[in-house]
């Protein structure tokens, strides 16, 4: 059974393009396991050790819908033992004062929940915006995409974070 869980949350289907690059860079179905979080419940993700939460940001930085819906279920969640890793879509030209907020939203429910982070990534100057809830010390809580404005930037991104994260999540694999 596959150890990682990438759940998602899509308007426009591009989180869910992105989850597939990360799924594939991970290995493929066989080590991670691709999930609408419009059509799960809480025991969806505690069945796996890992999990990747990805999320588009709608508006001036609210939680995409799919996501929001799942927010109570995730609030209540206990993440104590979990490995979780984030990935978010934003815009920085039309929305710098909210840029990516979606998954600094995320981030501080599965802090709350006990989860360990793994997978920020030091990338804050390769984008240009005014404020982002998705950055904490100077750093992105997770993977930043903007299709909108750099997607082809996309693959080369998603390929040097999964290269961090699997160098993250290495130990916690050998025990």
């Amino acid at each position: 059974m596959a150890r990682i869980g990438i759940f998602y949350g899509t308007s426009s289907g591009a989180t869910l393009e992105v989850a597939e690059c990360i799924q594939a860079e991970l290995g493929g179905e066989e080590y991670a396991r691709i999930h609408d979080i419009a059509g799960c419940r809480p025991e969806d993700l505690a069945r796996y050790p890992i999990l990747l939460l990805g999320t588009s940001t709608l508006g001036c930085g609210e939680l995409q819908d799919d996501w929001q819906a799942f927010r109570p279920d995730l609030e209540r969640m206990d993440l104590s033992g979990k490995q979780v890793a984030l990935f978010g879509l934003g815009d920085q030209a039309d929305f710098c004062q909210s840029f990516v907020d979606g998954i600094g939203t995320l981030h501080r429910i599965v802090v709350n929940g006990g989860a360990e982070v793994v997978g920020y990534w030091d990338a804050v100057d390769q984008f240009e915006f005014g404020r982002s809830a998705a950055v904490v010390d100077g750093r992105f809580v997770g993977l930043v995409i903007d299709e909108e404005n750099e997607p082809e930037r996309t693959a080369t991104r998603v390929q040097g974070w999964t290269q961090q994260l699997a160098d993250e999540l290495e130990p916690a694999s050998s025990h």
